[in-house]
């Protein structure tokens, strides 16, 4: 006779179908801590070598000298009092006495040379207006100046180039 082995059903193994074992697992955690432990310690202790004991020697101490009072006392500064002062108060003898001035601009139209006049008058600046004839025309010059310094000379030509002026600085024998 012929058993049909599908209807049959086996019994699970209560052994197979164990999923959590304590003491394996808990032997496990100890295991790794331990692997762990000697893997980040094991080298230390193992590169350590007996280092013999070496008392220091005394050393004398230094002697301090201090000599800049004896520097200060046996030596004189002299300063150049120009370096310091502000321009135009301590003025510097020129071999020959010189002028300085700052031409602001040179215009075909007078309009145009009376618009730049006025707004360095409105900047309390000593400004002139020169008509000069070339072979081409009439220009007419706006001047800034005269300045005897030549400090005060590249003061003012620096005010005006932050205005975004085309300036000259020229220079003329007294």
């Amino acid at each position: 006779m012929q058993k049909d082995f599908t209807r049959t059903r086996r019994q699970p193994d209560k052994r197979t179908n164990v999923l959590f074992h304590g003491p394996s697992f808990a032997v496990g955690v100890i295991l790794g801590a331990l692997g762990v432990l000697a893997g980040a310690y094991a080298p230390e202790f193992i590169a350590q070598k007996p280092v013999a004991k070496v008392e220091p020697v005394p050393q004398p101490k230094p002697e301090l000298t201090f000599e800049f009072p004896k520097l200060l006392k046996e030596n004189e500064v002299v300063v150049d009092p120009a370096t310091y002062a502000p321009p135009g108060s301590l003025a510097p003898v020129p071999e020959t006495p010189r002028e300085y001035i700052i031409q602001a601009g040179a215009f075909r139209n007078v309009a145009d040379a009376e618009s730049v006049r006025a707004s360095l008058l409105l900047q309390d600046l000593p400004v002139n207006m020169t008509p000069v004839t070339l072979n081409d025309g009439t220009w007419y010059r706006v001047i800034v100046g005269p300045y005897l310094l030549r400090d005060d000379a590249q003061a003012t030509l620096s005010k005006l180039q932050e205005q975004n002026l085309n300036v000259i600085l020229q220079e003329k024998a007294l």
